[in-house]
């Protein structure tokens, strides 16, 4: 028997989901499945959702005060006054001043960007850059992807007679900025979407001010939109998936050179976009001022923009190595001291900006909650990011302990902090006592959501292809995952430190390879002949001009007692350790193992 790593969700469909009205021949019972799981279940509603339209896309009309801000914003044009737009250093913030900057230099308006540093002014508009901005002789802020909680500095802009108009997608305080104009999503009643990322809502205003639809601007949306993890559903799910076809085919020098940066050829993915071009753009906010990105996607010379991705790629790598060395001084702190159910390391000289990146690895090994803080050179502060599990909502269960907090703010399973060193032991040891009250060791383990239990002559190109019209998968469209239970006719290792795990499934006429990336620590613990449960998700492998169907496995499980026959071998270590349930047959009562 083997234990599985995570807890299987099966997911069921709801009773009050409509089953499938309509007759679509076209597509498989798999797929139509997967829809009604989404909600969707009829030929129309499918048709919708698989072949998005831009006319799907609502009227930027909708959102408050956006046309307000247009007049003004044309307003400072006609008079030439200086417009400033001030951005965030994440990906969605870099592409938001983007698409903002591109479609303002199109209108001829004198403006510039302005985006602060991570490590000197923190997070959105500050006194000191509005001061700034003011003596250089601006007239209009703009805010990207933030400003939703500048009260005071919306203020200070009024007092010093700039108009301040906002552009965000945060979550809405209790106090609204005093600003000249606010577009935001939750703050537009009238507007049916509520969760457009940054530069959604940048590339909304980009429109109207241009009056028309920009599609030449849709690649930095897609970029800003799935590397903010925002919902892949309704307008985020139009504007991904024609910004992604705009990617592959871009004109962009910046892009390009990313492109080829990242090894990035043919048909750009989501994937793509979170695990490689996300990661560099974030990379150099994490470790310097922003600009840089923004001159990457602004130039209009292929030689800038090739030596700017160089000096991204090389930034990208500096950060994983970064993260790499906090990770593994973190882990020598855990070994020498106490187990806590709920993660605290702090040290002087971490790097503020990768934080979070850290505490989600550590999550991932330990499965428990993570604060990981860097300690101010004169002891006396610590800041830092955390990272939790899905059973325990980090930032309800901080907000009871917020007189200990200088700063705090996030949501459930994600926050940045501040707070005086002198209160570690007391947050870590509220936060301990609350986790315990609320779980249970099976809280504990990370949860896989299964959508189908399905078995290998189902399994074929035809159906891959099929469910990637799904795509792009991203938060609330996550790529299908499914379930498969057979005995493997082969096991074995692969990699160069066997460290990786390959069956393959042989049934009737089908034929599945699993592919399990760092599992190879389990093939000791499967004997021949066992049915082996495995969850995963289903690609086709290409190598050297063949395809296979293949499910790359998340997690596996043995149901059955197992066999192991040791017969002949000398010195062998019985991998049997599942629940203490082991028995051991030796002819020779020394080669017993020390049990």
């Amino acid at each position: 028997m083997l234990s599985s790593k995570a807890n299987w969700k099966m997911n069921t469909i709801q009773d009050d989901i409509e089953q499938w009205m309509e007759d679509s021949n076209d597509l498989s019972p798999v797929l139509k499945e997967l829809l009604r799981q989404r909600r969707i279940t009829t030929a129309a509603e499918a048709s919708k959702f698989l072949s998005p339209e831009i006319e799907d896309l609502q009227s930027p009309a909708g959102l408050a005060s956006i046309n307000n801000a247009a007049e003004r914003v044309h307003t400072a044009i006609a008079n030439q006054e200086k417009i400033l737009i001030f951005g965030d250093y994440d990906a969605d913030g870099v592409t938001s001043t983007t698409v903002l900057l591109k479609a303002l230099i199109e209108l001829g308006a004198d403006c510039d960007y302005y985006i602060p540093n991570r490590f000197t002014e923190g997070y959105g508009p500050n006194e000191e850059a509005f001061t700034q901005a003011y003596n250089n002789g601006v007239h209009v802020i703009i805010t990207v992807d933030t400003g939703i909680a500048a009260v005071h500095e919306a203020d200070l802009a009024k007092q010093m007679g700039m108009d301040l108009i906002i552009t965000d997608h945060h979550e809405v305080h209790s106090q609204l900025p005093d600003a000249f104009a606010i577009i935001h999503p939750k703050c537009s009643p009238n507007y049916p979407f509520k969760e457009l990322a940054g530069v959604g809502v940048a590339f909304k205003f980009a429109q109207t001010l241009l009056g028309y639809f920009p599609k030449q601007l849709l690649a930095f949306v897609a970029i800003g939109t799935i590397a903010d993890l925002v919902p892949l559903v309704n307008e985020n799910r139009v504007l991904a998936y024609y910004g992604l076809r705009a990617l592959t085919s871009t004109t962009n020098h910046g892009i390009i050179a990313l492109k080829r940066e990242c090894h990035i050829e043919g048909n750009v993915t989501e994937e793509d976009i979170g695990f490689s071009i996300g990661p560099r753009i974030n990379a150099v906010g994490r470790l310097q001022n922003a600009d840089l990105a923004v001159r990457l996607l602004m130039t209009e010379d292929q030689d800038e923009a090739d030596n700017i991705a160089r000096i991204v790629q090389q930034l990208n790598q500096e950060r994983q190595q970064i993260v790499k060395d906090i990770v593994q001084e973190a882990e020598q702190m855990l070994e020498t001291r106490e187990k806590k159910d709920v993660i605290m390391v702090a040290k002087e000289g971490w790097n503020e900006g990768v934080l979070g990146i850290v505490a989600s690895k550590l999550v991932q090994k330990f499965d428990r909650p993570a604060i990981v803080l860097s300690i101010k050179s004169d002891g006396s502060q610590v800041k830092g990011s955390a990272r939790s599990i899905p059973a325990f909502d980090l930032f309800q269960n901080c907000m009871e302990i917020k007189e200990y907090f200088t700063t705090f703010g996030g949501h459930s399973q994600a926050a940045g902090m501040t707070f005086p060193m002198e209160n570690f032991t007391s947050i870590q040891h509220a936060l301990h006592t609350r986790i315990n009250e609320q779980l249970n060791e099976a809280d504990f383990k990370p949860v896989i959501e299964v959508n189908k239990t399905i078995v290998v002559p189902e399994i074929n190109e035809k159906l891959i292809h099929e469910i990637n019209k799904l795509a792009p998968f991203g938060i609330s469209n996550p790529k299908p995952v499914f379930q498969l239970k057979d005995v493997p006719s082969q096991v074995r290792q692969i990699g160069s430190m066997k460290n990786h795990l390959k069956l393959q499934f042989k049934k009737d006429d089908g034929i599945v390879e699993g592919i399990g990336f760092g599992m190879g620590e389990l093939y000791p613990y499967i004997s021949p002949h066992t049915p082996i449960t495995v969850v995963g998700e289903l690609g086709i492998n290409e190598w050297n001009g063949n395809k296979k169907a293949q499910i790359i496995m998340r997690d596996m499980r043995i149901e059955d007692w197992q066999l192991f026959d040791h017969r002949g071998k000398r010195n062998v270590d019985l991998p049997l350790s599942v629940k203490n349930r082991k028995l051991g047959i030796c002819y020779n009562a020394d080669q017993l193992p020390p049990w």
